[in-house]
């Protein structure tokens, strides 16, 4: 959260130093987004140089504004190898299983057929 003039009033995760201080980046984003741009960006911060998408908006009738960011880059890299990994365990088990559901379909459609003798 910004005070509209500039200094960072709160921030989570906190980050040492940083409360108190004057962004003059944030600040032309924030006249910028008072010219009516409320869309979202992708910005480096000034706090601590991590590249983010963001969404700033005004707290109207107060002299306030709330940035929302989500990192970029995921947190954890490895998400993308699981989910590899979870997409090929799950290709090469997909025979295994359609193999069993059909046998077990015959023999299903096997034993309900009448027997005629000749």
């Amino acid at each position: 959260m910004l005070h509209r003039n500039g200094p960072l009033l709160a921030r989570y995760p906190p980050v040492e130093g940083s409360l108190g201080k004057q962004y003059p980046a944030v600040d032309a984003t924030l006249a910028a987004r008072g010219a009516g741009d409320a869309g979202p960006l992708r910005m480096r911060s000034p706090v601590d140089g991590v590249e983010r998408f963001a969404a700033v908006r005004a707290v109207p009738d107060y002299p306030l504004a709330v940035v929302v960011s989500r990192d970029v880059e995921p947190r954890s890299p490895t998400w993308r190898a699981q989910a590899i990994g979870t997409a090929l365990r799950t290709l090469a088990l997909e025979p295994a299983g359609g193999a069993a559901a059909g046998g077990s379909w015959r023999a299903s459609c096997a034993g309900s057929m009448p027997r005629t003798s000749l």
